[in-house]
């Protein structure tokens, strides 16, 4: 029997590049505690009948339709990128993003980059009573496509 190998934290990072004037320098997002990527595909769906027989069953055609790509971050608040990440929310940024794959082996997804915009902001935890840091949540909608990049 063979065991999965699988991911932690230091197996997959989500990476920014926070300035549009170098947009393939990446960072990692500091302060982030778990990260969720998601991938919907739409379904589109027909029903249709039979042309020549009526009495035969309707049947359900499905098609792929439009692609949606989102990220959800959550976190520490982190002085290291606070006025990037608001920055990017106050000012309705597009900008670059890559989850990495440090792993990746030969042949595998290394690396989905996309442009992304900041669709929520939240500051949770402000002035709590019990010394607990303040978190960060942010969700990202990416614009248009992505596109992957397989490891060499």
């Amino acid at each position: 029997m063979a065991l999965p190998v699988r991911a932690y934290r230091k197996d997959i990072a989500l990476m920014v590049a926070f300035n549009p004037a170098q947009p393939s320098q990446f960072t990692t997002f500091c302060g982030a505690t778990s990260v969720s990527f998601s991938l919907t595909n739409e379904i589109q769906t027909e029903r249709v009948a039979d042309c020549d027989d009526l009495t035969a069953a309707v049947q359900t055609i499905k098609e792929y339709g439009a692609q949606d790509v989102s990220v959800t971050v959550n976190g520490t608040w982190a002085r290291q990128n606070h006025m990037k990440a608001w920055r990017w929310a106050k000012d309705q940024l597009r900008l670059p993003v890559r989850l990495h794959f440090a792993n990746a082996e030969r042949g595998d997804v290394q690396d989905i980059d996309g442009v992304a915009l900041l669709s929520g902001f939240t500051l949770d935890n402000i002035m709590n009573i019990d010394g607990a840091t303040v978190s960060r949540n942010i969700t990202l909608e990416f614009d248009g496509g992505i596109k992957e990049t397989l490891a060499p």
